[in-house]
């Protein structure tokens, strides 16, 4: 779906704050079993995080401030590998969507994605 983009991963990501905003780091395992040679590195900035859905049409939506921590959370990666850190988890949560831009994005599988989202987006809605 990242065509003609070059792809930072295939199905998760690390997002980490820093001086100049949200940033992440190319995974390597774009789909394949082996790291490419030419595989992308360094940090890059982060637009926005979408939680993606399938659907028959494309759709983005902001939730409201008491619902987007909680959907944004929902997406973690492995939160209960250190429970005592769970306030921290949130306060990163609750930092990002302050300073970035988070949404839900359903989607059809042939639709134009990025069109549609350029289009959609507006972060202030």
């Amino acid at each position: 779906a990242s065509a003609p983009a070059r792809s930072l991963g295939d199905d998760f990501g690390l997002v980490v704050p820093g001086a100049e905003g949200w940033r992440t780091p190319a995974v390597p395992f774009d789909g394949s079993e082996r790291i490419a040679p030419d595989a992308p590195t360094g940090l890059y900035p982060v637009a926005a995080i979408w939680r993606l859905y399938h659907a028959n049409e494309v759709r983005v939506e902001h939730p409201s401030v008491l619902v987007a921590p909680a959907s944004l959370i929902s997406c973690v990666a492995f939160p209960w590998t250190y429970p005592e850190r769970a306030g921290e988890l949130l306060d990163h949560v609750r930092r990002f969507l302050d300073e970035s831009s988070f949404g839900h994005l359903s989607f059809a599988v042939d639709s134009n994605l990025y069109s549609e989202l350029l289009e959609r987006h507006d972060p202030d809605s």
